[in-house]
């Protein structure tokens, strides 16, 4: 495991950079999340590497597909999809989903958390229903209501910065069966 976090140490020190801006700025430089891929896919080109060349590019693929969806109504924004795929690049398929999760899990618990103190918690159950079932219902809503209700629902107020739910999961992937 220790090998593990060793290979890992650029991304975590790249992620922390991505993270510290996007607490401070809610934004993630392009720069970043390209120096993040690049390296993420010149390190599986080396030998030794947890994850190789073709399942480096899987997993940056992956990891950008897995936010177009929420990118498209509004959800995150491009940098969290950019940088979920600079992950990927690092992690390959398996471990960006892991990463994913786990990152998820983060996000969920500061939003009860926020909301909570904020004292809006059945705000956020309420606006969470609804938008849950307007995605269920978008052949019927129309992607651009569930991007217009997505924007006029606020429970938390600012929005999460997700690269630091995201640095927190990745640490965290070593420690999963998946490794």
């Amino acid at each position: 495991m220790e090998a593990m976090y060793l290979s890992l140490a650029p991304l975590v020190v790249l992620l922390l950079i991505a993270a510290r801006i996007d607490w401070r700025e809610r934004r993630i430089p392009n720069e970043l999340n390209l120096l993040m891929a690049v390296t993420g896919l010149a390190s599986s080109a080396m030998w030794g590497t947890p994850v190789g060349i073709w399942m480096s590019v899987a997993g940056l693929v992956l990891g950008f597909a897995i936010l177009v969806l929420p990118f498209a109504i509004g959800a995150v924004g491009g940098g969290d999809v950019k940088i979920l795929a600079a992950v990927g690049a690092w992690l390959g398929p398996v471990g960006v989903i892991g990463a994913f999760m786990l990152a998820q899990l983060v996000s969920l618990v500061c939003a009860l958390w926020i909301a909570a103190r904020k004292g809006r918690l059945t705000q956020l159950v309420s606006n969470s229903t609804y938008m849950v079932g307007n995605i269920a219902l978008v052949k019927h809503v129309g992607i651009d209501h569930i991007t217009e209700k997505g924007k006029q629902l606020t429970s938390v107020g600012r929005r999460l910065p997700y690269a630091v739910s995201l640095a927190i999961g990745v640490m965290a992937v070593p420690l999963l069966p998946i490794w």
